[in-house]
């Protein structure tokens, strides 16, 4: 076959394919046509990863307005032999939109300037719920072209509708896989996979705030030690609030805060535990925020996250093995004769509180050495 007769057999595809798209031959789930009713019996010999990304369009943080926008782009990766292409993209038309204008070809198209013609994308009804979107282009001459990732199709979606408070609307934007397809040189088509993506919009309201994380100085302390818990607030809302604080040790409330924190921003309160009157035993660490006033979305004012175990006092039981033996004796050697600030300082070695490691420590470690 001349490479002007490939030339008009695929733009007779192409343009066939696109007119029976805008006279609504393509409006609801497409029927795959037999086989040999779109290209050759034959299979191409190339083959395509064909793509949306960004896969996940998460809006996240308030507020997310109608008509706020998002890009994506199909692109086709690890591609060989290709020598035209068209994708159908579908999207809820319920909650996005696009116009013609906002439909281009990618910035590093797979094919190269002057190879192919200049088609417009055609936006259609596929079905009550849902809109498409179809482009195509074959290359002059039905020239192929292999590569490994390269752009196809640019979309900015616009948002149409957001959803109520404090939950979460998403959607699919797919790759129809009837009318998503590449051929070679000579109009077979390659084979394909296929990837599609989703957009999620999160509402939440204009007071709320939540407990991120919760971490602690150690998960074994001797009784009478301090535990230093570390708790990460963040304030979704759009407001400043006075968030009061507790963190708790099963069911004991063990310290507190109040503090103010400002709209979309992140806070860590340093609390701290006595455990001087803590029975031995296991404990879950956790933190919890009454709501702010006008808060709505309550599931994570409140969080608990890990085991602290209390152990019994040893005098000299530096490292909380719960024994005293060679290990602590190590620990108070390689600190022995140092003050805050030097080099091998290390405030567990300093039993008696004087600031300084010497002798005195070692010798309560002695006395209860083997305890």
């Amino acid at each position: 076959m001349s490479k002007n007769k490939l030339m008009k057999t695929a733009f007779v595809i192409m343009f066939t394919s696109i007119l029976f798209s805008a006279c609504g031959v393509y409006i609801g789930k497409a029927v795959p046509p037999p086989l040999g009713s779109r290209f050759s019996a034959q299979n191409g010999r190339g083959q395509a990863t064909i793509y949306v990304t960004p896969s996940n369009n998460s809006f996240l943080s308030p507020p997310t307005l109608v008509n706020d926008s998002f890009t994506v782009t199909v692109r086709i990766a690890n591609y060989t032999y290709v020598a035209g292409w068209q994708v159908k993209i579908v999207f809820s038309h319920e909650q996005l939109y696009t116009t013609a204008g906002n439909v281009t070809l990618a910035q590093d198209f797979i094919f190269p300037p002057l190879a192919y013609p200049v088609i417009p994308p055609i936006i259609g009804v596929y079905n009550a719920t849902h809109d498409f979107i179809l482009m195509s282009t074959t290359t002059y001459g039905a020239i192929e072209y292999s590569g490994g990732d390269a752009g196809l199709v640019k979309v900015k979606f616009y948002i149409k509708a957001v959803p109520t408070a404090a939950r979460t609307m998403e959607s699919q934007i797919w790759l129809e896989p009837v009318d998503t397809w590449t051929i070679d040189e000579s109009i077979d088509e390659n084979a394909e996979i296929l990837y599609s993506g989703f957009y999620r919009i999160k509402d939440v309201p204009s007071h709320d705030i939540g407990i991120v994380s919760i971490t602690v100085s150690a998960t074994t302390v001797s009784q009478g030690d301090l535990l230093i818990v570390n708790v990460t607030v963040f304030n979704e809302g759009l407001f400043a609030e006075t968030v009061q604080l507790s963190a708790y040790a099963n069911y004991t409330r063990i310290d507190s805060a109040t503090f103010v924190l400002a709209a979309k921003n992140l806070a860590t309160i340093v609390l701290t535990w006595n455990t001087t009157t803590a029975s031995i035993g296991k404990y879950v660490i956790g933190a919890y925020a009454p709501p702010v006033e006008g808060e709505t979305h309550t599931e994570d004012n409140g969080l608990a996250d890990g085991w602290v175990t209390v152990i019994p006092t040893y005098s000299g039981d530096i490292n909380h093995d719960g024994k005293v033996d060679g290990r602590d004796i190590a620990i108070i050697s390689r600190a022995f004769n140092t003050r805050p600030g030097d080099l091998l300082w290390d405030s567990r070695a300093d039993l008696n509180g004087d600031l300084k490691v010497d002798g005195k420590d070692l010798a309560i470690v002695a006395k209860n050495f083997g305890t």
